[in-house]
């Protein structure tokens, strides 16, 4: 664009030269005037311009170019030009100068480095002209010249800033690369030790309920309890943990399902009465009257929040009493936004560490934990939860006075009738004498501790259970003898339960299904997922509890195989 701009302004003043001389013959004037009026307005002219003969003399030069070189028109008249250019291009100047002249190389717009008389080197952007005799021979070229020296200083100065961008930006994809590759190793690393930790407090755990079954001394039982207590704790700071890492990587997700709020609060309020009791403390609840009794949201996560608030008051409150609030706060067309409170008259907090509270692995103070243990997540997870959930979190405290931890969650509005209040009655098993022979149960588990626990679960409950210790026996016992259901570790040597599920789905084909459940360690995000890809039908993280186990028979083993052609995992009850 430049080149061209320039090369419109040097065309016009070239001819308002060749107008003024054609004016002048026109105007009948001498000769001697009209060349003196064409010196005038070359002499003149804002560009610096000069003619060279064809031995590439300087013959004439203006005042512009004699100002833009800091020379008087002596020191340039007689000389080559290419002598005015900076020594380094000098040589290939001189070739090209030469080669204009004689018609060998076409005139176009050229840069070239030029010195200043100080010494200071000056970019010039050259527009040439061929002059002719009358016989159309080239005689010499008339030059424009234009000082672009500031022009390329920027240009430079943008690529110099382009470049370091460039490498800047290298450098920020570099370090994402790293982080991203850190994220998935600390993501690799968090799976990993969730399996490893899993499986053996499956063990743990297990034992701990069979050996609780079992008719024991009141020590005796009183340490039993201890032993699942404490593994149960260990699962809760486990959970913990995970969750925080599937917030940090934005991997957690909500359900949408219906459900009743103070129904969940109910079984919150339930299921932490125990530890109420043992400490001497009143515990009650609260249902606000405009409460819709079904909304539709993610019960679980609710829950998990609730029995962080409830259990952190009861944890940190000696005597008194802590009461669980559910109240409606707002509603539109859509949605309604529903208030939870847990207020308590407790230790309190100190107003110069409320503001630090939910950020993670922030407690009260350096003793919180010595006193009364926890990770510090529990606070943070429930804020990243509850803004999941469309609401806020805050609390009001006074030290040595107690709290009130509030938080909101906004839910759509459910237009079915409300559901059904469930019993309090435990899960049964299985009912031995109606169904315990009629089905058979293979086990594939590589850990002898859990295959053990398992299959005596099993065992107590009436059904006819066997273990293989990976996928390739699962699949040798499966071609010779059908069974009901299928519990499926995913983590085995040989053959792993992904692999064997595969290998089951292909050789069953589309007119037989059984029923195979993930029963497995791994319980990162899309942990589910990849089992339920496979071809599996449900998923159960372990520990596993024989209540969930019983859940999970009930669902699938308790349902007849279908052999028509047109069977599909869908078409039998409590596929979901």
């Amino acid at each position: 664009m430049f080149f061209l701009v320039s090369g419109i302004l040097i065309g016009v003043l070239m001819c308002l030269l060749l107008a003024g001389l054609v004016f002048h013959l026109a105007d009948g004037r001498s000769l001697w005037d009209t060349k003196e009026q064409f010196r005038c307005l070359f002499e003149d002219a804002p560009i610096a311009y000069h003619e060279i003969d064809r031995e590439g003399i300087v013959r004439r030069v203006n005042r512009a170019e004699c100002g833009l070189l800091g020379m008087e028109v002596s020191e340039i008249l007689g000389r080559y030009v290419w002598e005015s250019a900076a020594p380094e291009e000098r040589a290939i100047s001189h070739q090209v100068v030469l080669q204009k002249l004689a018609g060998e190389r076409p005139l176009v717009p050229t840069q070239r480095t030029y010195l200043h008389k100080d010494g200071t080197p000056l970019t010039l952007e050259i527009h040439e002209n061929l002059i002719r005799d009358r016989r159309g021979s080239i005689v010499g070229i008339r030059s424009a010249m234009l000082d672009v020296t500031e022009r390329k200083r920027i240009q430079r100065e943008l690529q110099r800033h382009a470049e370091q961008m460039r490498q800047k930006n290298e450098e920020l994809a570099a370090a994402l690369a790293t982080a991203q590759e850190a994220t998935q190793l600390k993501s690799q690393f968090l799976a990993n030790m969730s399996h490893e930790i899993r499986t053996p407090m499956n063990g743990v755990l297990g034992m701990s309920e069979l050996l609780l079954s079992t008719r024991l001394e009141t020590e005796q039982r009183e340490y039993a309890e201890g032993v699942r207590r404490s593994a149960e704790d260990l699962l809760r700071l486990l959970n913990d943990i995970l969750d925080f890492s599937k917030i940090e990587a934005g991997k957690l997700e909500l359900e949408c399902t219906a459900f009743d709020p103070a129904r969940t609060v109910a079984e919150v309020v339930c299921a932490l009465a125990p530890q109420a009791q043992s400490k001497g403390l009143e515990l009650t609840r609260f249902r606000g009257p405009a409460l819709p009794e079904a909304v539709r949201g993610d019960p679980c996560r609710l829950r998990q929040v609730l029995m962080n608030l409830v259990g952190n008051a009861l944890k940190f409150t000696a005597r008194g009493r802590v009461v669980v609030r559910a109240e409606l706060a707002s509603e539109n067309a859509g949605t309604v936004t529903v208030r939870f409170s847990v207020q308590d008259t407790g230790i309190g907090i100190p107003a110069e560490r409320r503001s630090r509270l939910f950020e993670s692995f922030v407690q009260g103070d350096g003793s919180t934990t010595r006193k009364y243990g926890g990770t510090g997540l529990g606070l943070a997870i429930s804020k990243q939860l509850a803004e999941l959930m469309g609401g806020q979190i805050g609390l009001e405290s006074e030290a040595g006075r107690g709290s009130l931890f509030w938080f909101t969650a906004v839910f759509q509005r459910e237009v079915v009738k409300p559901l059904a209040e469930s019993t309090s009655a435990p899960v049964i098993l299985a009912d031995t004498k109606r169904q315990g022979p009629q089905h058979r149960i293979l086990l594939a588990e590589d850990n002898p501790v859990n295959q053990r626990i398992a299959l005596r679960i099993l065992q107590k409950a009436g059904y006819q259970a066997e273990a293989v210790s990976n996928g390739r026996e699962a699949l040798e016992v499966l071609a010779k003898t059908p069974y009901d259901l299928v519990l499926m570790d995913v983590q085995m040597p040989e053959m792993d339960g992904l692999e064997a599920t595969a290998e089951i789905r292909r050789r069953e084909g589309p007119c037989r299904h059984t029923p195979i459940v993930a029963m497995t360690a791994n319980a990162m995000a899309g942990d589910r997922e990849k089992c339920l890809a496979a071809g599996m039908d449900d998923y159960i993280s372990k520990p596993v509890r024989a209540q969930e186990l019983a859940e999970i028979i009930r669902r699938w083993a308790d349902c007849q195989q279908r052999t028509s052609p047109d069977f599909s995992p869908t078409t039998y009850c409590g596929a979901r």
